[in-house]
């Protein structure tokens, strides 16, 4: 429209006609970009702004209610995406391991360790302590923090009847140390086959070495004596 009417004025009642056929949604985004463009310009550009005055008092409003719309629309996208940043900025700088613990029931619970040694121990030990519980919990009808309270419980028996000093009485004992079987029997764990396999291997490494050269041995015997030896080769042996 703006080339048109600096070019060829007369033309420009062609190209509003094409815009009033196509039927531009009267949105306050449409609105405001078309007014801002073309207010201030030709004399002749008035006529389109007219145009649009008059779609929009069919509705009630007018272009300068649309304009003050889209502003603050505008300026509460920018509210919007500011906060958006800062809060991925605070995301950014967050200590996620020091949240996870806060917040986590588990945690809290194995911090009651009897032995005191459980919340001096980094991050990467009370998250394996963690892991055990959780993958505990899967295979019995308790929840995390029951296993996890079955695990103090059992913690707080051992410093009672061995002292505080005692392996026994720090709650590591009984999630990846000699104390595991008891709390595992405690919480009801029910082991996977191949889970029972490796813990059988591991108290009898010995037996399942030795088992298996014998099973491969056998297995070895037996495909040589399945094998049928051609008679003539015996007959020329034999002689």
């Amino acid at each position: 429209m703006m080339d048109i009417a600096e070019k060829d004025p007369k033309s420009l009642i062609l190209v509003i006609a094409d815009m009033a056929r196509s039927s531009p949604p009267m949105v306050s985004s449409f609105v405001a970009e078309f007014a801002r463009r073309l207010q201030g310009q030709s004399p002749a550009l008035a006529l389109p702004l007219t145009w649009i005055e008059q779609r929009l008092s069919e509705s009630g409003l007018t272009i300068k209610q649309l304009v003050q719309s889209e502003n603050q629309q505008q300026a509460a996208d920018q509210v919007s995406m500011s906060n958006s940043i800062g809060s991925l900025r605070f995301l950014e700088a967050m200590d996620w391991r020091e949240f996870v613990e806060t917040m986590s029931v588990v945690e809290q619970t194995l911090r009651e360790d009897p032995g005191g040694v459980y919340g001096k121990m980094d991050f990467a030990t009370r998250d394996r302590y963690r892991h055990v519980v959780e993958k505990m919990a899967k295979g019995s009808r308790l929840s995390e923090v029951e296993v996890a309270r079955k695990a103090i419980q059992l913690a707080r028996e051992g410093a009672a009847g061995k002292g505080r000093d005692d392996r026994a009485a720090h709650v590591g004992f009984y999630l990846i140390d000699k104390g595991l079987p008891q709390l595992e029997r405690t919480a009801e764990v029910r082991l996977s086959a191949l889970e029972a396999f490796k813990r059988m291997s591991c108290q009898f490494p010995l037996l399942l070495y030795l088992g298996t050269i014998l099973l491969m041995t056998a297995m070895f015997t037996g495909t040589l004596l399945g094998r049928r030896i051609p008679v003539g080769y015996m007959a020329g042996y034999l002689r």
